[in-house]
C-alpha cells in the first residue's frame, strides 16, 4: 500500500470525526446517513464502508446496522465518547489522522 494512500484514508476518517462532532454539538442524539458521507467526500462505498468499520473497532463511532442498508455496512453512524475525546485532543487527532503530509525527512528509514 502506498504512502499517498494510507494519508487519504487517514484524512478521510478524521473528516467523518470532525463532521460527526460537529453534527453531535448541535444535535447529540442525532446520526448522519452514510450515504450522505460518500457524496460528500466522493469516496467509493466500499472504501466508506471499511474505513467506518475501522473507526467503528476503535470505538470512535456507532454504526447502525440493518440489512436495510446496502451497499453501506450501517444505515446511520454517529460519535462515541471516546471519538469526541480524540476530537477535542487535537495533538492524538493530529498524530492519528494527520491533516497535512508530514516533512519528507520524517519519512526516511532508520538503517
Amino acid at each position: 500500500m502506498q504512502h499517498d494512500e494510507i494519508l487519504r484514508y487517514k484524512r478521510l476518517r478524521r473528516r467523518i470525526l470532525e463532521e460527526l462532532y460537529d453534527m453531535f454539538k448541535s444535535y447529540p442524539y442525532a446520526s448522519i446517513e452514510l450515504n450522505h458521507l460518500a457524496e460528500k467526500y466522493m469516496v467509493p462505498v466500499d472504501e466508506l464502508n471499511w474505513n467506518l468499520a475501522y473507526l467503528e473497532k476503535a470505538q470512535y463511532v456507532e454504526l447502525s446496522k440493518s440489512y436495510d442498508s446496502l451497499p453501506y455496512i450501517a444505515s446511520t453512524t454517529n460519535i462515541t465518547r471516546e471519538g469526541i475525546d480524540l476530537v477535542e485532543d487535537y495533538v492524538l487527532l493530529e498524530k492519528m489522522f494527520p491533516d497535512a503530509d508530514p516533512p519528507d525527512d520524517s519519512l526516511k528509514r532508520i538503517s
